[in-house]
């Protein structure tokens, strides 16, 4: 059975796969307004090292949404053998999501909006938002717009429509109603070699399940960092749900 790099990532049992590591994950809630009075979206949770990390330091109320079933039954084991105020739900966060508008006060996505319908995603994202709630994403990036050949690998083996430039996303997020858009990190793949030592490789280790499936996609996986090094990176950025009408889906 071919696999893809998902099913790597789940059949792996690996925690974290995103750019920057736990280590970024935990300096983006650095200095924030988190309490257990807090209702945050965990949007594409993956096996919920985030989802714990909330629940853990803050003792917020974390809902973490995949539509990885394999993920979510990983993330489900390891919460019934610990109490946390963490609600796991298997569903496309392209939507629609069982909640109501304007529901969170935090929405967090960790290299997962690239996966999906990306302006459909977004949208629902910001419905379900607060007003004047906070939506932070760290995504894929392309540094410049890549030549045919190029964009036509990368799509084909993670399987994604789109590969946004900065300006992109900027324009992409706000164009489904969000507001003040930032750029919090922009950093290359060779950028983030460099930036990062032991601590954020510590951080991001886990007890990974190897066989050949999973060593083959992974290696592809590794080859394809190293060919894009200085092409494809990452930006965070974090938006505001202002009181504006949101625009067409």
């Amino acid at each position: 059975m071919t696999i893809n790099y998902h099913d790597a990532l789940a059949k792996g049992e690996i925690a974290g796969a995103h750019p920057g590591g736990f280590f970024l994950t935990k300096q983006l809630f650095e200095g924030r307004d988190i309490g257990k009075h807090s209702k945050i979206l965990d949007a594409g949770c993956g096996m919920g090292q985030t989802s714990r990390y909330l629940a853990e330091t803050f003792g917020c109320s974390v809902v973490s949404v995949d539509k990885h079933p394999q993920m979510i039954k990983h993330f489900r084991t390891w919460l019934n053998q610990n109490q946390l105020p963490i609600e796991i739900l298997e569903a496309n966060i392209e939507g629609p999501l069982p909640f109501p508008d304007s529901y969170f006060d935090l929405v967090i996505s960790e290299s997962v909006i690239t996966f999906t319908n990306i302006k459909k995603s977004l949208g629902e994202l910001y419905r379900v938002l607060k007003t004047e709630g906070t939506y932070l994403c760290n995504e894929m990036t392309a540094e410049d717009h890549l030549v045919q050949e190029e964009e036509l690998e990368l799509k084909e083996f993670y399987q994604i429509d789109q590969i946004l430039t900065e300006s992109d996303w900027i324009e992409t997020v706000k164009s489904v109603g969000f507001q003040n858009v930032q750029v919090l990190k922009a950093r290359t793949i060779l950028e983030e070699l460099f930036e990062y030592g032991e601590e954020m490789l510590h951080d991001n280790a886990g007890a990974v399940v190897y066989d050949e499936s999973i060593d083959t996609i992974l290696g592809e996986h590794s080859l394809l960092l190293a060919k894009y090094a200085e092409k494809i990176g990452h930006r965070v950025l974090e938006a505001k749900k202002g009181n504006s009408v949101p625009r067409g889906r």
